[in-house]
């Protein structure tokens, strides 16, 4: 996917590259703050046919509500590091 940024803080998703119609998505990025552009993403790869969406992040810092956003996003899953601890959040072993 690109993406552009119109100000600080907001990212919007141009398009995505290639098909995903029919397959399993999977994002990574760097760092996860408020969630909104992995779930401006999945939303994308959704409409563009994907069956599910994935997530991958090195640093979760989840800002206040960002944890309650992406659960009820349509994200099949986020997998972090532990890079940063969360509290209140369970580790799956």
């Amino acid at each position: 996917m690109t993406k552009t940024r119109p100000r600080h803080d907001v990212a919007e998703v141009a398009e995505v590259v290639g098909s995903v119609a029919g397959k399993a998505g999977v994002m990574g990025d760097d760092m996860i703050v408020t969630g909104s552009t992995l779930i401006g993403a999945t939303e994308a790869l959704l409409a563009a046919g994907a069956l599910d969406v994935y997530a991958f992040a090195t640093h979760a810092l989840f800002a206040e509500g960002a944890l309650a956003k992406l659960e009820s996003s349509p994200l099949a899953e986020i997998a972090v590091t532990d890079a940063v601890r969360i509290a209140g959040l369970q580790r799956r072993s």
